[in-house]
């Protein structure tokens, strides 16, 4: 355990030497995706089940620039890791084993993408005047907080394997794009009859997404959605685990 914490603190004060940066980031993704994404979505989408589509779309916000940017965070310093200055070699020496190394990275990238909720929730908050209680800021934070891991281990995957940065730029897109499009996060699609996007609905991480969607409405979440989406969690870090074995002392 102090093993973990060693690692973490080397990670702060990382943050802390760019706290800027980061601060400039947390704040300026959401409002880029509000006034690219949402804005302009606004004139064709005018409600989703009785709401505003803007406010509708702020549940969106929170969830895609938390998710991006733990799986950004996450996959660049697995790249760095692996490729860069031969790092691995220096914490292979070390007292560490993989699963210390692993569990840090996806316990940061984690930190990073629930500051990046905290900040986009704020700012939707703040330009639509919502009133959230605080059994309902709860629920939110532990639904987003299920997406956000699994997008971090998405991103330790993709570091291990993406070495190209052409091919890293493409899977980024493709994230962003599967974010903002494909789970319901800022396009309604629990009405569409599209055979693909039916197959989407039945997938955890969308339920995930509706319930934060419904908690934000002052509805009843489903509990069961958020254990399959942490089992499913914990499934693929094991595998990502068991991968990074063969990559780290090959």
């Amino acid at each position: 355990m102090s093993e973990i914490r060693t690692l973490l603190y080397r990670d702060w004060l990382e943050i802390k030497r760019k706290y800027l940066s980061y601060i400039l980031l947390w704040f300026s993704l959401p409002m880029v995706i509000h006034l690219f994404m949402v804005i302009p979505l606004a004139s064709q989408i005018f409600s989703v089940d009785l709401m505003n589509y803007t406010n509708w779309a702020s549940v969106g916000i929170w969830i895609c620039s938390s998710a991006i940017i733990s799986f950004t965070y996450s996959n660049i310093k697995m790249k760095n890791l692996l490729y860069k200055n031969d790092y691995i070699a220096k914490y292979l020496k070390a007292p560490i084993s993989n699963g210390q190394l692993l569990v840090s990275l996806l316990l940061f990238s984690i930190i990073i993408g629930l500051i990046q909720l905290a900040i986009a929730m704020a700012i939707t908050i703040a330009l639509n005047n919502d009133n959230l209680n605080l059994m309902q800021l709860l629920l939110i934070f532990i639904n987003t907080a299920s997406i956000v891991t699994f997008f971090s281990i998405a991103g330790l995957f993709f570091g291990i394997y993406a070495k190209d940065e052409l091919f890293s730029i493409f899977i980024f897109l493709i994230m962003f794009i599967v974010l903002s499009f494909s789970l319901g996060t800022l396009i309604p699609i629990g009405e569409s009859y599209n055979k693909f996007l039916i197959l989407i609905r039945n997938f955890p991480i969308y339920k995930t997404v509706l319930n934060v969607q419904l908690l934000y409405a002052g509805k009843s979440a489903i509990i069961s959605t958020v254990v399959v989406m942490n089992i499913i969690n914990i499934i693929s870090f094991f595998i990502v685990l068991v991968l990074s074995y063969k990559k780290f002392r090959k």
